[in-house]
């Protein structure tokens, strides 16, 4: 069994995160991943082709996580924050 690990609970303290589990599965005999977010086996997704894929999908809650920080704290060119702001309103759905 394979891991990978992202963000399940979202936190503003970066070394407080809890994190999303990459894990290897079979479906109707073909070889993908499952996104879990809970110990208990709860899934975010049943059945991810690649493991780039299943590790992308585990971790966005991070990378949406980190670019908030990063616009929050500030200090960043007016580009950078343009595109800030364009990956947080495409990751929540405004695109």
């Amino acid at each position: 069994m394979s891991y990978t690990q992202s963000k399940i609970k979202r936190e503003n303290y970066i070394a407080d995160w809890n994190f999303w589990k990459v894990h290897e599965s079979k479906t109707n005999g073909i070889k993908g991943y499952e996104v879990h977010f809970s110990e208990d086996g709860e899934c975010v997704t049943d059945h991810v082709y690649t493991k780039e894929d299943a590790n992308l999908i585990a971790a966005s809650p991070l990378m949406l996580e980190t670019l908030k920080y990063l616009k929050r704290r500030g200090g960043l060119g007016l580009d950078i924050h343009s595109m800030i702001n364009k990956a947080i309103n495409c990751a929540e759905g405004g695109v």
